[in-house]
Formats: structure tokens, sequence, C-alpha cells
């Protein structure tokens, strides 16, 4: 019944090269009138479905004019994407990441059927609620899309940018409209373009995370919101943690003294998962320490997710309420295997 999730096949679709419209031009009479696309202080909006409704009353066209108009606001901050025939947009240059390249595959199969995922997206829900919640949400390094469909169910308009194919490919499978296969620096997004963005299990994967943050605020607006999960405290490092990819652990102090380095005010901190911490230092932690560890198989990880049986579910269940109810409420949760940090860029 322990569980941590991770970051995030192959299609045959031909990228399909798209054409910058007139309006990409600086001082071009389309110039001007674009800028009602981008919205308030110069965010991209993309199209409601309701917005998407009123446009195509009788259906007949709805989905090529949907795919038309996000067309239009993907290349409005990035000259470099494509989009294949599947809806996908590639970034012609694609970076590796440290994550297996199993991970997304191995996600998608439990994911759904979760606690731990499912208990993370609710904790997340109610921070962007509270923090952003009229905002266009970037989901960097969203893996197969769990967060992203909870966030779009939830009305937020979501841009999904995931650099392995997998992912993006069962992103799209979920139902997520704008999905990006490519890293963050990849996809050649314009400066100060992201009004606000997730980083959810990603950080830790990053080799230089201070590097990384920094660039995350390049392309933030001032003053726009980035969102942090990460795996936390550091005495329960484990092989687990070394096959996911992850090059570190954070404290609550660690994740916020980091996101102040780089640019940031820490709006809000807090650990959840405060149940898990014993179970993992229990049987991942030491058993990694002295060398006994066993692989973990498909069947292990499903078990580890069901979140237990009968009263133990029951119990299991009424903890994560807790937490959530606290985290909504704003109050900090003392300890747990995972940390999340709410953060605003300094203008």
């Amino acid at each position: 019944m322990i569980s941590e999730g991770g970051l995030a096949g192959r299609t045959s679709s031909a990228p399909r090269t798209v054409r910058p419209p007139r309006w990409c031009n600086p001082g071009s009479a389309e110039a001007s009138r674009s800028a009602a696309v981008r919205g308030r202080r110069g965010r991209i909006r993309l199209p409601r479905r309701e917005e998407t409704a009123r446009a195509c009353p009788s259906q007949i066209g709805c989905g090529q004019a949907r795919g038309v108009e996000q067309m239009t606001e993907i290349v409005a901050i990035s000259s470099k994407l494509v989009q294949r025939e599947d809806g996908v947009w590639v970034a012609p240059r694609q970076d590796g990441v440290s994550y297996p390249e199993e991970g997304n595959e191995a996600c998608f199969a439990v994911e759904d059927a979760s606690f731990w995922f499912r208990h993370r997206n609710n904790v997340i829900r109610q921070l962007v609620r509270r923090f952003s919640p009229s905002s266009v949400f970037f989901d960097i390094g969203g893996g197969n899309g769990c967060v992203s469909r909870a966030l779009q169910s939830a009305g937020t308009e979501v841009v999904l940018v995931e650099p392995g194919p997998i992912g993006a490919r069962n992103a799209r499978r979920r139902g997520i409209r704008t999905v990006i296969q490519s890293t963050l620096q990849g996809a050649g997004f314009a400066r100060q373009s992201i009004p606000a963005a997730g980083l959810f299990d990603v950080v830790e994967h990053i080799e230089d995370d201070a590097a990384f943050l920094r660039l995350v605020s390049y392309y933030l607006e001032p003053r726009g919101t980035l969102y942090v999960t990460v795996p936390a405290l550091p005495f329960l490092w484990s092989n687990d943690d070394v096959r996911a990819g992850h090059f570190r652990r954070y404290t609550r102090d660690s994740l916020s003294a980091l996101l102040r380095q780089c640019g940031f005010d820490v709006l809000y901190c807090s650990y959840f998962f405060s149940f898990l911490v014993v179970p993992i230092l229990i049987f991942r932690s030491v058993p990694s320490w002295f060398g006994f560890r066993k692989s973990v198989t498909p069947a292990t990880t499903r078990r580890e997710h069901t979140g237990g049986v009968g009263f133990v579910r029951g119990f299991v269940g009424k903890l994560l309420r807790s937490e959530v109810h606290e985290i909504g409420k704003g109050r900090p949760i003392r300890f747990g295997s995972s940390c999340i940090a709410v953060a605003g860029k300094r203008a």
C-alpha cells in the first residue's frame, strides 16, 4: 500500500508544417487584432468548449474550427512547433530526460485506479483553484496527462508539455486538447508567454534543478505562478528513487530555499501523504540500505496503488480527505513523503 508516482508508443503520423499566419509579423494590421486572442496582460487564451459551441451551433466542422483556433494560438507563442495529423504538436529537436523509457506506460496502467495519483490531483486542484482560477495552465513534464485531465475536467484550460512520445500519445487518448511533445526549452516558447505552470514530480529528475527553475522563470509572465510537487525527506531515499531516475528528495525548507534562489516568492509550501512516511521507510528505504530491496514488478506496483482493502482503504481515504481539507484552507502539513509548493515569479 505504499506508492509514489513519477514523471511522465510510437506514432506513424508524419509531422505537418504549420505556416505562421500573417498576424505573427510585427507591425502588420493583423498583429493588433491578434492581441485580443492573447487576452489580458498578453496571455494566450485557449478556446473553451462553450465558445466553440457558440461559434459552431450546428456542430458541423466544429472539430476543425477548434483545431484552427488552437493552431493559431500555439503558433503565436512558438515558431518551432509543427502539428502531426493526430493533433500532437512536436518540436524538431527531441532532448532526452532522466526518466525510464517504460515509465509512462507503467504509470498509465495504474493512474486511473491509484489513490496516490487521485490524491495528488485533488491537492493540486485545490491550490490551482485558489491561486490561478482563470489562467491557462502549462503542465510541464505532464506525462500521460493525469494531472492535465483533472484540471481540464475542473474547467481549467491546459497545455500539456511532455518530451516522451508514449506520454504524449496517452495524453491525447485521455482527451487532453492541447499536447506538445517536447522539453520546455525545445518547444521554443516566447519569453514571458506562460501565465501559470506546473512541475509535478519533475524537478527531482533534473540534475541541475536551479538552472531548470530559472529557465521556467524565463518563460513565465511577470508575477506568473508556478506549482511544484517533489518527493520529500532525504532519509526516505531508496532503490526506487534510483530506478525512477531521481537525483534527490527535498524537504519543505530546501524546496522553498531553491525557489527563492531562482527568483520566486513562495506563496504556499506543505508536505502531503503524511501516512506514507513510515511504510516507505520500512518497506523501501531500510531494505535498500541493507541491499535486499527486491525489484518491483507491475503486479507489485498495482497492489501498492490500490490503497488497501476494507477498513484500511476507508482509513486511508479519511486521512487523505483531511489533508485536502487542510491544504484547501491554506494550512501546511508538518510532514509527508511528498512536498508541494506554490510560488510567484518576482516582477
